[in-house]
């Protein structure tokens, strides 16, 4: 019986919380009559952009076999570049790539880029052209690009100025 209750009570504060976050969102929006879906911008709302990370998680994943050639790891000790086509993918608007940067320590050895191909109309250039250095999700060591259902080119370097020896980069 309390375990009845307690899923009871679990929907409850679900609907309210819907209920008020539908209307901060109702509220939002009619205090701005010009947006519309061609130039809505995200980070007007907070809600929505700190949501977007939290929900890659769950969202499609870029798999090695959409990519050519379809590696999983690119030692950047033997070879300086790697350049990856990845292709569309008409059911996903969006993929997450995520790469690992090793060694872990200090500043990371490698630099990752995104080109897209094709990219819908009116597509944010954050997003059509990621780096590691700006655009796309990262930290120091892990970098999370945004791939488009279109494709594109991944491109994974090696820093300049750093010493080649152990550079790994891998796709998570």
């Amino acid at each position: 019986m309390s375990g009845t209750k307690v899923l009871l009570v679990v929907l409850v504060v679900i609907v309210v919380a819907f209920i008020v976050l539908t209307v901060m969102g109702v509220k939002t929006n009619k205090s701005d009559s010009s947006t519309t879906a061609d130039n809505f911008n995200s980070s007007s709302y907070s809600l929505t952009s700190s949501l977007g990370p939290v929900l890659a998680k769950f969202g499609p994943k870029l798999s090695p076999n959409q990519m050519k050639p379809s590696a999983t790891s690119f030692n950047l000790q033997t070879k300086p570049t790697y350049v990856v086509s990845v292709g569309a993918d008409s059911s996903n608007q969006f993929r997450t790539a995520k790469f690992v940067i090793q060694p872990a320590s200090g500043t990371p050895c490698a630099s990752i880029s995104y080109q897209a191909s094709n990219p819908p109309k009116n597509t944010p250039s954050t997003i059509t052209n990621q780096s590691s250095t700006g655009g796309g999700n990262s930290t120091k060591h892990q970098i999370s690009i945004t791939v488009l259902s279109g494709g594109g080119t991944i491109t994974v370097a090696r820093r300049s100025s750093v010493a080649p020896v152990g550079c790994l980069v891998s796709l998570q």
